[in-house]
């Protein structure tokens, strides 16, 4: 694969974890607003309310773990480009 093609991959990876990043803030924000209206609620709508706040609370940590894996991807792709530019070297290890 070549540089330019190892670079456009690295952006689109870059700009997909800064649209998790956002998805997932506002995720959390509408989980702690569920569970604050499930404190306000009579007892069948607070039971729904706490189920749609768990349910978005592990939806966050799914996504959050996706960027974790993301972030990996693109920290393999520039190691890739490193290695690619650094001129060979021998082995220092084996002794003669």
């Amino acid at each position: 694969m070549s540089n330019e093609e190892l670079q456009l991959i690295k952006q689109e990876l870059e700009q997909f974890i800064t649209e998790l990043e956002k998805f997932n803030h506002y995720a959390k924000l509408l989980g702690i607003n569920a569970a604050i209206e499930a404190v306000k609620q009579e007892e069948s709508m607070r039971r729904a309310m706490e189920i749609i706040a768990t349910g978005l609370n592990d939806l966050t940590e799914s996504c959050s773990v996706m960027i974790d894996r993301t972030r990996g991807h693109v920290l393999n792709i520039e190691q890739q480009h490193l290695d690619e530019a650094s001129p060979a070297r021998p082995d220092d290890t084996k002794k003669h």
